[in-house]
């Protein structure tokens, strides 16, 4: 059995078995489910990023945004590919625009999506570790989700080559606000009737994760082509193939700071401790 050892007139010491919180708001249901020995009912969804977290499609969006240049009479270049790294289809195009293309960043970024599709439609190619990873979850009955910058039309391609998997979609085109705001991902916790902090998501940027973490929910940080700084609620991993359910379940819900009497409240957020055996201390930390 684990305790739960809440604030009260008298200190408690650590003891085995013992969790120990500073609040009785931060005694959620999440937390509690996470606690479970079988940690068999958290998470309720595992949310992904698109590009570069669930398919390797930084390879063709390049080739698209060369040939779509050349359409409009510029070059693309590697370093442009490198400008446009977490950013939206849109930034690219107007990267076209500011050099002189004639056409519309709308007119642009649809012919970049069109490129994109075509070369994925009849292969879509997912990241090694991220169809065992899926198979995990469909098996367990976990919906997922596909959450991205990129244009609808490109990750409903993606999503209609996993219909037994990814039971919701959020694309640019959904928000007002992209990442690393928490719009996206507060919208497709909603879509799958979650709350976000049942949910994990697994992204490979920068502006991706603090999106993540901004709606309320960890985030796993699988390698990207750009470094990530850490920051609280970030999870790295050295590999896809280290993202397994078992994994994900040794990690646990975001715990936000709450409000102080004698102050603001705190803008920190800290992730769950991972979990150990039965019968060992175990402290949660929230200043």
């Amino acid at each position: 059995m684990t305790v739960v050892v809440l604030p009260g007139a008298v200190a408690v010491d650590a003891d085995q078995g013992t969790v120990h919180v500073n609040d009785h708001r931060q005694v959620t249901l999440s937390l509690l489910q996470w606690l479970d020995p079988q940690r068999s009912s958290w998470p309720k969804a595992v949310l992904l990023d698109h590009d570069g977290t669930a398919v390797n499609t930084e390879p063709e969006w390049a080739t698209a945004k060369r040939a779509v240049a050349t359409e409009f009479g510029q070059d693309w270049t590697t370093e442009d590919d490198h400008a446009g790294l977490g950013q939206t289809v849109q930034f690219s195009a107007q990267m076209m625009v500011d050099r002189g293309a004639e056409g519309g960043v709308q007119e642009i970024t649809e012919r970049i999506g069109a490129h994109v599709v075509d070369s994925i439609r009849d292969d879509v190619p997912l990241i090694p570790g991220i169809p065992e990873l899926l198979e995990e979850l469909r098996h367990e009955r976990i919906p997922a989700a596909l959450v991205t910058n990129a244009l609808a039309s490109v990750v409903t391609t993606t999503a209609a080559a996993l219909t037994e998997n990814i039971r919701a979609v959020v694309s640019r085109e959904d928000v007002e606000n992209p990442k690393p705001a928490a719009e996206p991902y507060q919208m497709a916790a909603e879509r799958l009737m979650c709350a976000a902090e049942d949910c994990i998501a697994l992204e490979d940027s920068q502006a991706g994760a603090q999106s993540a973490v901004a709606a309320g929910m960890p985030v796993i940080l699988v390698p990207g082509d750009k470094p990530v700084e850490p920051e609280p609620g970030f999870v790295p991993v050295e590999a896809h193939t280290e993202v397994t359910l078992e994994r994900i379940r040794q990690i646990g819900p975001l715990i936000p700071d709450l409000p102080r009497a004698d102050g603001p409240p705190e803008q920190k957020l800290e992730y769950g401790a991972t979990r150990r055996p039965a019968g060992e201390i175990l402290t949660v930390n929230w200043p």
